[in-house]
């Protein structure tokens, strides 16, 4: 396994380091990087159809300036620099903000019901 750049094309990384499924439902965990300059726009992550689809990301290295958690819940914005963040990837818009200085490293699990 190697590191392999994320899916939205905006500069981070991910290296996997599980995944299953079972009974139709699904498992994931990476570690995400995030170097400086990189942003993860907007967006939702849709799950599998009739699934409910949650997710965990533990910020086990914060980038000095820069890198900040945002979702969208009720149609208004939320910045959540907490280092560990459980919310609905499916059903909430979220994104990291552009890290401005040094790199923001977090494990990211999910999981599909």
């Amino acid at each position: 396994m190697s590191w392999v750049p994320g899916r939205l094309g905006s500069g981070y990384f991910k290296f996997p380091l599980a995944s299953a499924s079972l009974f139709g439902y699904g498992f994931d965990s990476f570690i995400l990087k995030m170097p400086q300059g990189s942003e993860i726009n907007l967006h939702t992550d849709p799950a599998i159809f009739g699934k409910r689809h949650f997710r965990i990301n533990f910020v086990y290295l914060e980038a000095r300036s820069g890198g900040h958690f945002i979702v969208v819940r009720n149609n208004a914005s939320t910045c959540n620099d907490t280092r560990l963040n459980i919310f609905r990837p499916d059903i909430e818009e979220h994104k990291v903000s552009r890290v401005n200085e040094g790199t923001r490293y977090a494990l990211s699990i999910g999981f599909s019901i």
